[in-house]
């Protein structure tokens, strides 16, 4: 893996020296354009090139189908676009006027490979949101999830602080060897360090400034036990080892065929914005004629039988759950509830609910105790069912199931007007004690108008203050329970 040291400066180099790339408006100058020079390349970029220069003599399809930074960057510059011009969040999300930097952050899989570039969209000079963009064609789908964020993006610094003080205390003569920005457990997303002692024994943590607790350890060459006696289960998951060989060569195939679509967008729009001399196209046209043509050419190659249903038209409730709060379970309940409240939707008993729910009601209904998650699915499901008067959402067709629920299921569950929760991640064993199963998250939505079906969530541990939204690729290997109607 390589260090991130002198790339995680990126970040910071973003926002001060501000190299983005202006969308519709400039988009001529970046859509063919390989970034850079070789004296004006930045770590980052060096990276992939290192990284795809060895990769292409590589037997591993992973690294033998990584791909380019231009090309990445124009898959990205295309979906930025289809938000701001399709509406792809609905009314929930507004980035017209938005840009998108140059150079990405680069998120490895778990095994030290590439796996996603993260684009961060900016506007006014501050994130608002980012892109994922797949870093190998295996992936399929070039663009893997797209999110709302905070201002502060991806606080390094707070991390590297963190891993300081955590190194200090309990891995005492360890020195960091390496770190990268890691997708260590499905969703979740840290700075995953790797340390090194005197006796060359190396321990692999990590930290995300959203979770709780702080830290997890995914792996060690030390035999001997650590932190105080106390051995940890590795439960980080590689994505790219939750896909089998056979759908690898089939996603690289649907890769090649997206990418197609979006550099045919991208020629059409770059002609739009500055047509060729001698085109016939007339230079002289209204900011007006001009939108509708690029909604047009972005619209090249959707499936005309698919469908992007967003409840309430992507107005859907985001809740905060709570810095070191394991409340997720919690937070995607009080958002299903304030959609109930919204819309007006009534209970068992015919009455609309007269109010949302706090945060802390909906903990003490589920029996959470202090910042811990609740301790049983089926206290969870309980608040869903109970009667309001009880301190429930007083439908009891809400059901727990043990396993990953369907697309055509969560497109009947939207077609029908309601949200369902839905768990990713594996219980894990950490310094602080067993972090329940399942990082829950409201589903509000899908698209089946794409190479690959999105769905749209709701997600109240990230982005501090609000939670964000967000759509990413459906796979049902990322889920593994659900809370829906019956």
């Amino acid at each position: 893996m390589k260090t991130l040291k002198t790339g995680i400066v990126l970040l910071a180099l973003l926002l001060v020296a501000m190299v983005i790339v202006p969308m519709v408006s400039a988009m001529q100058n970046d859509l063919n354009a390989v970034s850079g020079n070789q004296n004006s390349i930045t770590p980052q970029e060096k990276t992939i090139e290192n990284a795809i220069a060895l990769g292409s003599s590589s037997s591993d399809i992973i690294e033998n189908n990584y791909v380019p930074l231009a090309i990445a960057r124009n898959q990205a510059i295309e979906e930025l676009n289809e938000v701001i011009y399709l509406k792809k969040f609905g009314d929930g999300v507004n980035w017209t006027g938005s840009t998108l930097n140059q150079t990405p952050i680069i998120v490895y899989d778990t095994n030290g490979k590439m796996l996603y570039y993260k684009f961060w969209v900016l506007s006014e000079g501050k994130i608002c949101g980012e892109i994922n963009i797949a870093s190998s064609s295996v992936l399929g789908s070039p663009v893997q999830s797209v999110s709302t964020d905070s201002s502060e993006g991806l606080n390094v610094d707070k991390m590297e602080a963190r891993a300081n003080d955590i190194i200090s205390t309990s891995f005492i003569g360890y020195s960091i060897k390496s770190e990268n920005v890691v997708l260590y457990d499905y969703p979740s997303t840290g700075l995953l360090f790797e340390l090194l002692n005197k006796k060359n024994e190396t321990v692999k943590f990590v930290l995300d400034q959203n979770n709780y607790p702080d830290y997890r350890i995914i792996g060690s060459s030390n035999s001997t036990p650590i932190m105080k006696n106390i051995m940890f289960n590795n439960n980080s998951r590689s994505q790219y080892d939750s896909i089998s060989q056979n759908d690898k060569k089939t996603n690289i195939n649907i890769w090649k065929n997206e990418n197609q679509r979006i550099e045919s967008i991208n020629g059409k729009i770059n002609q739009i914005i500055s047509p060729a001399p001698g085109s016939g196209t007339n230079l002289v046209q209204s900011t007006l004629a001009k939108d509708k043509a690029v909604t047009s050419a972005l619209m090249t190659g959707k499936a005309l039988a698919g469908s992007r249903v967003l409840l309430r038209n992507g107005l859907f409730p985001t809740v905060f759950q709570g810095y070191g709060y394991d409340w997720c379970k919690v937070g995607t309940a009080q958002t299903i509830t304030t959609y109930y409240y919204l819309i007006g939707r009534p209970m068992d008993n015919g009455q609309s609910l007269p109010r949302t729910r706090t945060l802390q009601e909906i903990a003490t209904k589920m029996g959470a105790q202090g910042t811990s998650a609740p301790t049983s699915p089926w206290l969870e499901q309980y608040y869903y069912q109970d009667p309001w008067t009880s301190g429930g959402l007083g439908m009891k067709q809400f059901l727990y199931e043990p396993y990953a629920p369907t697309l055509a299921y969560i497109e009947g569950q939207i077609n029908n007007g309601d949200p369902m929760k839905i768990g990713t991640q594996k219980a894990i064993s950490t310094p602080f004690g067993i972090v329940p199963a399942g990082h829950a998250r409201a589903c509000y939505g899908y698209d089946t108008t794409g190479s690959q079906p999105m769905v749209y969530f709701s997600d109240s541990r990230l982005n501090p203050y609000q939670g964000e939204l967000t759509y990413e690729v459906f796979s049902s290997s990322n889920y593994n329970t659900y809370i829906g109607k019956s």
